[in-house]
């Protein structure tokens, strides 16, 4: 009687699939694990969170499957770290039931910059997967690419299907918005201290850009100047190097062209329309902050751009640290370069932007007049412009010379409610005046105290010594307070200037004693 045969310990599973390996008679063993890897994908997408199934998981390339040990490639240890921490369980499991492994080992490598897979040249291998509703989502138009051919997903399981590698595509368009060729450095007014550094940090990142100041991160109010340096920057590496791909978006048009990209299925085109240029500049900033999934998007752009050794520059009306981030990250990187302040101009500044504003549009304006209008309007250049522009207009069309009187009639809903400085006071002088209108005593707004309403009482008089006493530097005027520093005194200013928008009684106090400080 002959002996029972043994069993191999082999299992064949339907479609062809043997636990362990892949079978040599499905052909091409890389192209076999492609479709394996496909299949998971597809179970995947519905697993794990999209943002991170899209950022990490669907760029992974399958390098082997050895016995039970599956080696997934990645493109950086970054990405490595977030699979392992975030979604190593799911893929497991995903691949145990797509090769039949039981115990599967997964093992995360980050592949050489040489060897990392081109999805964008392979042709899409997934259906565009929906990333579900955002409250952050609005309609866009992402106009710059190209619409990406259709995906037919592989109907049965262990169907093979044939992905075939076109010749590498050509460079997409830069997404960049149009330029004004008025906001050039030559036509940029530079102040003694509101913006220098900025205006020297940006004209060296123009001139060696990814080399210097990577990133640049220029901040302060509104209609001070931040979109005509930015603008600057991009005109001037084009005039000298025209063949670098610069791109100029705002952060509402990123934000746009990323939720346009995301419901047309063209997630892939829009990253690599971005990561292909040499340089990014993006103005308001803030408009992504706090948007979750496109907020994800941006930090991605930004650390493949900044890996790749590319120029980026950001426009912001705050700091970094006054971001409310529960993540970290951002706020890192945007630290890691050099960040400039723009405050308020001098009268000087203000005075010679008038001057050639009135060369640019040819008017002639008394020397008086242009006088006032600067003592009138302290903190916006966008509104001294609007002022300039509206009492030239008036004047040609009433037939009328343009005058002070003329000024102060026409441009009422321009001019600050409150009186110039007639007399100059000390710092003692306004903080004994903030000590008393917020009950508060000066040594408590000199000590170290962080009470709220000390606190309030001390911005607010370096807010007072700022407006009032102009020519004392941020870093002077902060022994005054206990030996503050620049940054301090910087925060306290803009606190208070963004409180007298927001906060009417706060507006009141500190008006009124501008008005008693200068009487």
């Amino acid at each position: 009687e002959k002996p029972p045969r043994r069993r191999s310990g082999k299992r064949t599973r339907p479609g062809g699939r043997v636990s362990g390996q892949i079978q040599k008679d499905e052909g091409d063993r890389a192209a076999a694990l492609r479709a394996v890897w496909e299949r998971t994908l597809l179970l995947l997408h519905k697993e794990i969170n999209a943002v991170a199934f899209d950022s990490y998981v669907r760029s992974a390339k399958p390098l082997s499957l050895v016995g039970n040990l599956f080696t997934l490639g990645v493109v950086s240890s970054f990405a490595r770290n977030r699979i392992e921490t975030k979604c190593a369980s799911s893929i497991r499991l995903a691949l145990e039931s797509e090769t039949g492994v039981a115990g599967l080992i997964l093992r995360i490598e980050v592949l050489p910059q040489a060897t990392q897979i081109d999805h964008e040249a392979l042709g899409p291998t997934q259906p565009a997967l929906p990333l579900g509703g955002d409250g952050d989502l609005e309609a866009g138009h992402f106009t710059d690419l190209a619409p990406d051919q259709p995906y037919e997903p592989a109907g049965i399981r262990g169907a093979r299907k044939t992905v075939r590698r076109p010749s590498a595509p050509a460079p997409l368009p830069v997404p960049t918005l149009s330029l004004n060729d008025r906001y050039t450095f030559d036509s940029y007014i530079l102040g003694a201290r509101s913006n220098r550094l900025a205006f020297v940090s940006a004209q060296t990142v123009a001139a060696r850009p990814g080399s210097a100041y990577n990133p640049l991160y220029l901040y302060g109010p509104a209609g001070l100047g931040k979109t005509h340096l930015l603008q600057a920057i991009a005109y001037a590496i084009q005039e000298q190097t025209p063949r670098t791909r610069v791109s100029y978006v705002t952060g509402e048009h990123f934000l746009q062209e990323y939720v346009h990209a995301v419901r047309s299925g063209h997630i892939e085109l829009f990253r690599r329309a971005y990561r292909e240029v040499d340089v990014w500049i993006v103005d308001d900033i803030q408009m992504v902050i706090g948007k979750e999934r496109s907020q994800e998007e941006f930090f991605h752009t930004f650390s493949a751009l900044y890996e790749a050794g590319k120029q980026i520059v950001f426009g912001c009306d705050r700091s970094p640290r006054d971001f409310d981030l529960d993540d970290d990250r951002l706020r890192s990187r945007f630290q890691s370069g050099l960040i400039a302040d723009i405050t308020p101009p001098e009268l000087e500044t203000r005075l010679e932007f008038l001057q050639k504003a009135c060369v640019r549009i040819g008017a002639e304006v008394p020397y008086d007049v242009l006088l006032c209008i600067t003592e009138s309007i302290q903190s916006n250049m966008r509104s001294l412009d609007g002022a300039l522009t509206k009492l030239v207009a008036y004047s040609s069309v009433m037939k009328v010379p343009p005058t002070i009187s003329l000024a102060r009639n026409v441009l009422t809903e321009f001019f600050i409610d409150m009186p110039q400085p007639t007399r100059r006071v000390s710092v003692d002088q306004v903080i004994e005046a903030a000590a008393e209108a917020f009950n508060e005593t000066p040594s408590g707004i000199r000590s170290a105290s962080r009470t709220k309403k000390t606190v309030l009482a001390r911005h607010c008089a370096m807010y007072l010594c700022r407006e009032l006493i102009s020519e004392m530097n941020t870093t002077t005027l902060g022994k005054h307070f206990g030996d503050r520093d620049h940054a301090t005194v910087t925060y306290g200013v803009h606190r208070i200037r963004q409180l007298m928008t927001d906060d009417t009684t706060v507006n009141e106090s500190v008006t009124a004693l501008l008005r008693r400080l200068s009487s």
